[in-house]
């Protein structure tokens, strides 16, 4: 087998591209109020500084069966820090997240995946974030599944080399931000995963404790 990358598309990315669109509409339409945006006459002067957070996990991917263990990391940008990007998220009370994992999928497959998530909280995060926030997330990563190479058991079998899959895959997530201190930030979540190439199916939840420290920036 040869190393190749796909993008054909599958019933899961297509819906989450499909509810991307209506975000990004949305969003589009709450632009503009009286000829200026409208954020950024409300957003704060200075943004929330933007937190860098790292932590174990572990997950099941379908077909496979049983829990593995990996690690994960993020830049958690706030609703005003994300404004500075794209304005509308602060009207929207939505964050920004760049965000990337490692995990074991199975014997000697791992996945590696670094993406965007739209996170869009239940409570007021402009400003003065609360002790604690729950979240609903959706995003869009590039995810690669590696896989072993088979040697031949005879001289009349052929032998196969490693490689990988790599695709776009949609995730949603869910969860909780907890801020002990202003200097701190401690993330909860669970986050399902659709990755689907070549017939094969390793789409899957994963569970996530991260905590992390504020950029000087």
């Amino acid at each position: 087998m040869k190393a190749k990358w796909s993008c054909r598309r599958t019933p899961g990315i297509a819906g989450a591209c499909l509810i991307a669109a209506v975000v990004l509409l949305a969003c589009a339409a709450s632009v503009r109020a009286g000829g200026v945006l409208r954020s950024s006459l409300d957003r704060p002067d200075r943004a929330p500084p933007s937190f860098l957070t790292f932590g174990p996990s572990f997950g099941d991917t379908r077909g496979e069966g049983g829990l593995r263990p990996g690690f994960s990391g993020a830049l958690v940008m706030s609703p005003a820090a994300g404004a500075e990007i794209f304005p509308p998220l602060y009207d929207l009370n939505l964050g920004l997240v760049l965000h990337g994992e490692y995990r074991s999928v199975a014997q000697d497959r791992d996945l590696i995946a670094a993406g965007l998530v739209a996170r869009r909280y239940f409570s007021d995060v402009r400003r003065e974030a609360p002790a604690r926030a729950a979240f609903v997330g959706l995003g869009l990563d590039i995810a690669q599944i590696s896989y072993p190479g088979v040697a031949a058991a005879d001289s009349a079998s052929q032998a196969t080399s490693s490689g990988e899959l790599r695709n776009y895959s949609g995730v949603l997530e869910c969860g909780w931000e907890l801020r002990p201190s202003p200097r701190a930030l401690v993330v909860a979540l669970v986050r399902w995963r659709r990755f689907v190439d070549s017939g094969f199916d390793y789409s899957g939840w994963s569970c996530h404790l991260q905590a992390g420290f504020p950029l000087p920036w």
